[in-house]
């Protein structure tokens, strides 16, 4: 089944998320991936039957109170603490020099340049890859990026993070200062932002690791 979340006004990703959880009768990991597209997809594994898993932006994910969600995995993605934003995060460091200034329009919400895609989210993508992305882009809202974030879940819940070291659009630095501070299992690529397009084996590794070592370890306590 598909979901989509949507970051277009305050307090509803969080929401729509936990809703999602709900919709999963299984235990759950959650697998952020960048912040140019909102279109999560929650699976169940129907061989299996052992988790469903949601791919959501990092400020939502964390967010979670369900207590099925077994581990998150950040796809070169954004964590902000208790209390900061959105904004703090990504503005911690210097921007790359193809990053694009990224301004609400007259409705409050942030779009990305057409060239974004090409310069910055996705520079190792294909041209056709990078029209795609523009052309089916949703907006942020201002204010969700203006929000104070409540109490990561990161701080209780075992988390991966895929720090992408090409990343021109969340400054690797910052990406590292944010692993760090979760306490995350770090998995460093030289991969742009975009790496479920350009190196999905290696998104897949991550998420696969995690769903390994976290699930495993449920079924073990749980047979104790």
């Amino acid at each position: 089944m598909g979901r989509r979340v949507l970051l277009e006004q305050r307090y509803s990703p969080s929401a729509t998320a936990r809703a999602q959880c709900d919709l999963c009768p299984n235990p759950v990991d959650i697998v952020d991936e960048r912040h140019h597209r909102f279109e999560p997809r929650a699976r169940t594994n129907q061989r299996s039957g052992s988790f469903g898993r949601s791919r959501l932006r990092g400020a939502v994910i964390a967010g979670t109170t369900e207590k099925r969600v077994k581990s998150l995995v950040y796809v070169a993605a954004l964590a902000p603490d208790q209390d900061e934003t959105v904004a703090n995060v990504f503005y911690r460091d210097e921007p790359h020099p193809e990053a694009p200034k990224l301004a609400p329009d007259t409705h409050g919400f942030l779009w990305m340049a057409p060239d974004g895609f090409r310069r910055a989210v996705a520079h190792r993508a294909s041209t056709d890859q990078t029209n795609i992305m523009g052309a089916v882009q949703r907006p942020i809202a201002l204010a969700c990026i203006q929000e104070p974030a409540p109490v990561p879940a990161w701080k209780t819940i075992p988390s991966w993070f895929l720090l992408a070291e090409e990343d021109r659009m969340i400054n690797p630095k910052t990406q590292r200062f944010m692993a760090e501070r979760m306490g995350a299992k770090v998995r460093s690529h030289y991969v742009d932002h975009s790496p479920m397009y350009t190196e999905p084996n290696l998104v897949i590794d991550a998420i696969l690791e995690a769903a390994r070592e976290t699930l495993s370890c449920d079924s073990a306590l749980s047979t104790n």
